[in-house]
């Protein structure tokens, strides 16, 4: 952005948009790396036994609710408004909170990794148990077998591919939830801006 002297929330307002545009789409990269980085740690953390998913699940989920609380106040702020104004309180909140939904994917995909990382530790043979109670690892086998043009793929071969499948998961999701949540600050903070300089009416927004 072009050096300006911005003193208060208001001069943000009196700046043309596509200046705080620029602003806003760097934040947003940055913010979406670090949601991608902190999602491939805790996909990693996924494949520890036993207590390791129900941990990563929890600690994604607040650290995500952290990073998309942070973006969207942030990006209120880059167009000159105060997100602590009781009247975008409560529309903060709910960009903030709409990520939930789309977080659900991830964790069960992350309680599926960890519960058959645990299943199939020590095995060698497979089992139609196996098979049908840990439907990941039985993808992961037909995928090996397909892949490598091989018949048969052992447990623990099959296995190896399990901590691929938790980093990617959660980390293509936090990219995507920070991405998305970003999008609609933007669009919302947009919409008020251009409202509150070309003085015209706030239309009716659903978040």
């Amino acid at each position: 952005m072009r050096r300006r002297d911005v003193a208060s929330l208001a001069d943000l307002r009196e700046l043309d948009l596509a200046d705080l545009d620029e602003v806003v789409r760097r934040l947003v990269l940055q913010w979406r790396s670090f949601g991608a980085a902190e999602g491939a740690a805790l996909g990693a953390l996924a494949m520890v036994p036993f207590a390791g998913g129900a941990l990563a699940i929890a600690a994604d989920l607040l650290v995500m609710q952290i990073l998309t609380n942070a973006i969207v106040t942030r990006v209120c702020y880059a167009y000159g408004f105060d997100a602590k104004d009781p009247e975008l309180q409560h529309v903060v909140r709910r960009m903030a909170t709409r990520f939930f939904g789309e977080q659900v994917p991830k964790a069960a995909t992350a309680r599926s990794v960890n519960l058959a990382a645990a299943a199939a530790k020590g095995r060698k043979n497979w089992s139609k148990k196996l098979r049908d109670g840990h439907r990941i690892l039985a993808a992961l086998e037909k995928l090996m077998k397909q892949w490598n043009g091989v018949p048969n793929v052992s447990v623990g071969k099959a296995a190896k591919g399990l901590p691929v499948v938790a980093v990617v998961a959660s980390t293509g999701t936090n990219a995507y939830v920070i991405g998305d949540v970003a999008k609609q600050a933007r669009l919302y903070a947009q919409t008020l801006f251009l409202a509150e300089k070309y003085d015209l009416a706030l239309p009716g927004l659903r978040i």
